[in-house]
């Protein structure tokens, strides 16, 4: 649900961006222009509880940054985009074994888009502690690639790392 938040977010950042450009804003200075977005916010979502797949309620307090890059010189047709958000969490109790879990996450993501290639990353961790001791630990990296050399594009996806432990 978050990362669909985000990919809208970028959607629209790079709308304001193709917007800019064609109404020639900042075209009498080529150069460049940066835009950073801080944000607080609180979200609650059912979730499946990856210890034991029972559907539980997940709370989570955010403070994000978000930041894009672009270029206005004739031509330029590139920006970056990056964001990191800081979470702390707290689950509802599980229906089965009463146990509610609580902890803190991080997760970075990026991006550089030109009229040849697309790169994008991003990096995920959390790590939680569950009412009766146990421990709950994630993380993911992955990696999307769109190189333009000719028809059709060469696109290589990777997820370098997917792990969820319970303890």
């Amino acid at each position: 649900m978050k990362r669909f938040g985000r990919t809208v977010l970028a959607a629209a950042a790079a709308g304001v961006v193709s917007i800019a450009g064609a109404l020639g804003v900042g075209a009498a200075s080529p150069g460049t222009v940066s835009i950073t977005q801080h944000g607080d916010f609180t979200s609650t979502m059912q979730v499946l509880n990856p210890c034991t797949g029972n559907p539980i309620w997940l709370t989570l307090n955010t403070e994000s940054v978000f930041h894009v890059t672009y270029f206005t010189a004739p031509g330029a047709n590139e920006f970056w985009v990056t964001g990191t958000d800081a979470d702390t969490f707290t689950t509802s109790p599980d229906p089965v074994t009463s146990v509610t879990f609580s902890g803190h996450g991080a997760d970075w993501f990026g991006g550089a888009f030109n009229q040849n290639n697309t790169t994008t990353g991003s990096t995920f961790n959390l790590q939680g502690t569950g009412s009766d001791g146990s421990h709950l630990s994630a993380h993911f990296v992955m990696r999307l690639t769109v190189a333009s050399f000719g028809p059709p594009p060469v696109i290589t996806a990777n997820v370098n790392v997917a792990r969820v432990t319970c303890s």
